[in-house]
């Protein structure tokens, strides 16, 4: 799934690019938020990498925080 536009919150100003995750709503849980779509589908199909799997309840607060670090990233 693709999300767009700021989340409440959102620095004004800052870079704010649609970001993609996978979800479940049977197991309730979907990935971290992230800019690649090869990134967010690792993340799905790899179980190595279960623990960036999170419950769908927290994704708006995960896009937040993955827009939050963006500016920093960019920075350096």
């Amino acid at each position: 799934m693709t999300t767009t536009g700021a989340p409440t919150g959102h620095q004004l100003g800052a870079p704010c690019p649609a970001l993609v995750h996978f979800e479940c709503h049977l197991c309730q849980k979907a990935t971290v938020p992230s800019t690649s779509l090869a990134i967010a589908e690792l993340r799905w199909t790899d179980p190595g990498l279960a623990a960036l799997l999170i419950p769908i309840s927290h994704l708006a607060r995960a896009r937040g925080a993955v827009l939050a670090r963006l500016p920093a990233q960019h920075a350096a």
